[in-house]
């Protein structure tokens, strides 16, 4: 499974450097130096990586000027799902698709996710309209795999 891990942002000086908006919290893992991404389905590896706040800056082997990384603006970066490490718990595109239960009731299905400063959001669709909720410890009570359903809690006056 092929996952999104940022989109490239522009252009960084004329020896083929891109600014990547990041969707991971691993930046610094994921766009390390000899790390294989791609973009619009073709591999690179990543010959430098340095910050420019929060985004990374990088530079792609056989990527010399900036008239061959041009055509990248606005292209996602990705990574094969066997790229990602073991971790404790989930990723987030385990659980799109997944029920979202509160106070016993079912509020939707969850969709995608969205992070707003240091804040991660669950977009929860709803019939025909979808809305926003807080993803994180406080306002999940139990993740069911094997039902695919999250039940939350605390989210009084958020719905």
């Amino acid at each position: 499974m092929v996952i999104p891990i940022g989109k490239v942002v522009k252009t960084i000086g004329l020896k083929g450097e891109i600014k990547i908006y990041p969707y991971t919290q691993n930046s610094t893992q994921r766009f390390a130096v000899g790390q294989t991404i791609s973009i619009n389905g073709i591999h690179y590896t990543v010959a430098s990586m340095r910050f420019q706040g929060i985004c990374p800056i990088i530079k792609l082997s056989d990527l010399t000027t900036i008239e061959m990384v041009e055509p990248l603006i606005n292209m996602e970066i990705t990574i094969d799902s066997s790229q990602l490490p073991p971790i404790n718990g989930h990723y987030g595109y385990q659980l799109k698709g997944y029920r979202v239960v509160y106070n016993g009731s079912t509020i939707g299905t969850l969709i995608d996710f969205e992070q707003y400063g240091p804040q991660l959001n669950a977009r929860i669709q709803q019939g025909d309209h979808a809305f926003l909720v807080p993803f994180n410890a406080p306002f999940i009570e139990t993740i069911d795999d094997d039902g695919s359903t999250i039940i939350m809690k605390g989210l009084d006056g958020l719905l």
